[in-house]
């Protein structure tokens, strides 16, 4: 699925567009609001992660539905006249055998892509009206990719097993056929109790689906997949929060008093290190991860849940969090964030993830933010650095090399200690510069990465022009030097 964001108007952002992609980049110059934009991104995220319930609920009651009960035979005819590119003949034979009853269900996609819009718009301008005072135009225009843009309908088959504990979604757009086991064994006894009279549980399942839908929708919109996905949004200036980590623990997140988006950050980091975690450690299990949190972190950071103390350990040196240098402390959640559970299973939405770190340790966080990104997770950031930008232009360039010269792109990676499993593919980048015009208004223009990197022109003319004062400066020291 592809997801477009038309901003109308948003702040003094006018007429922009932006596609989200698995590594989604804003920079620009100060107050052009990226954040906000990088905000808007992440409630798209999280109505698409099913976290919204009211807007769900918004969408789906916009609906119109269609719901027939089919036999097995008009189930086969429907999914065998459809030739489906990716069919497994082993599914006819899984249904026939659990002797079910199928109901089809059809989605108008048109409506649904409408319905999503509207929601989301409500969303983001109940939103944004709080933070900025005034309703934002912020358009949401969805292609869904496995559905093709010329199908107008999404059509799915419900099976209905003999033993109740679970059914089989299976979604059927133009050429492919997806299934997605479901266990709502709740919602099954319910309808089995009409079971008997058909007809009856047809009317039932009718007017119970909206509520289904709650629960499949997110399914839907995030391509089918079955994974949970997990969303972190990490605002700026991290450290100060960190530093007041230990009283904000006490509180559960519904009391926490800080507002907007320090609260959504405040809603997923806590939980993560109040929580007993996994017993999946990605920094023992994963050896090109754990390398580079070696090199970012140079130590370890640790959780106390009876104490609820965090200590940074640097050989044998403990210390609590509180007294280590701000880079680590802003780097913290991200720390916890990536140790445990799968990385493909998050989406990052992080502000200046190069805040408080020498340049040496942005080019490294740029490497970390690419390897997630290849590991199937996803990031969206805000950034200033050039540092942070130009690392991930080497990337890409490399990514390009690899593919016309594989030795010479291995031998100039193994000079500058730079993994293969770093290299970005563009497109899966989307990189947005935000420019201010001359009525100071925003236009944010997209960046397409090639061959030559990523070149950011908002910090060429700051380095032109520091190089120009420079060259200024030497000339007037020369010719006071002639003189004397």
């Amino acid at each position: 699925m592809s997801i477009k964001l038309e901003i109308k108007e948003l702040a003094k952002i006018k007429d922009s567009e932006i596609e989200l992609k698995p590594f989604t980049i804003f920079f620009g110059e100060s107050n052009t609001n990226k954040s906000y934009t990088l905000i808007a991104s992440y409630f798209w995220y999280k109505l698409v992660n099913g976290e919204d319930k009211e807007l769900l609920e918004e969408i789906i009651e916009n609906l119109k539905v269609e719901i027939k009960e089919l036999s097995f035979e008009e189930f086969k005819t429907e999914i065998s006249n459809k030739k489906f590119a990716k069919f497994d003949s082993n599914i006819v034979k899984r249904i026939k055998e659990e002797k079910e009853i199928i109901f089809k269900i059809k989605i108008e996609c048109l409506q649904l892509k409408q319905s999503i819009k509207q929601a989301f718009e409500h969303g983001t301008k109940e939103f944004f009206y709080k933070l900025l005072n005034n309703i934002p135009a912020i358009n949401v225009n969805i292609w869904f990719e496995t559905c093709k843009e010329n199908v107008k309908y999404l059509n799915i088959l419900f099976t209905f097993p003999n033993d109740l504990h679970y059914f089989n979604a299976f979604f059927l757009c133009k050429d492919e056929l997806k299934i997605i086991p479901i266990n709502l064994a709740e919602f099954i006894t319910y309808l089995s109790e009409e079971r008997k009279n058909k007809s009856k549980v047809s009317i039932i399942f009718a007017k119970s689906f909206k509520k289904f839908l709650i629960i499949t929708l997110p399914k839907i919109l995030s391509g089918f997949s079955n994974k949970q996905t997990k969303l972190y949004f990490f605002p700026p200036s991290r450290s100060s929060i960190i530093d007041l980590q230990n009283s904000i623990l006490l509180m559960s997140a519904n009391d926490i008093p800080y507002p907007g988006l320090v609260k959504e950050f405040l809603k997923t980091y806590l939980p993560d290190i109040m929580t007993i975690f996994s017993s999946v450690n990605n920094y023992t299990e994963d050896k090109i991860l754990a390398k580079l949190i070696k090199e970012i972190y140079q130590g370890s950071i640790e959780f106390n849940i009876q104490t609820r103390e965090t200590t940074y350990q640097q050989e044998n040196l403990k210390i609590p969090i509180l007294a280590t240098a701000s880079s680590i402390k802003e780097l913290t959640p991200l720390y916890f964030a990536l140790k445990h559970n799968p990385i493909n299973e998050k989406i990052f939405f992080i502000e200046e993830p190069e805040a408080h770190l020498h340049p040496e340790l942005q080019v490294k966080v740029a490497y970390l933010l690419s390897y997630i990104v290849n590991k199937g997770g996803k990031v969206n950031i805000t950034t200033h650095s050039d540092y942070l930008v130009n690392a991930l232009g080497t990337l890409v360039k490399l990514w390009y090399l690899k593919d016309l010269d594989y030795k010479k792109a291995k031998e100039i990676m193994k000079k500058y200690n730079i993994k293969e499993e770093y290299l970005i593919n563009p497109e899966n980048l989307g990189v947005y510069y935000f420019e201010k015009q001359k009525d100071n208004s925003i236009k944010i223009k997209e960046i397409k990465p090639d061959k030559y990197g990523i070149y950011p022109k908002s910090f060429e003319k700051v380095m032109e022009r520091d190089l120009n004062i420079s060259e200024e400066i030497e000339l007037a020291l020369l010719e006071l030097k002639r003189k004397r």
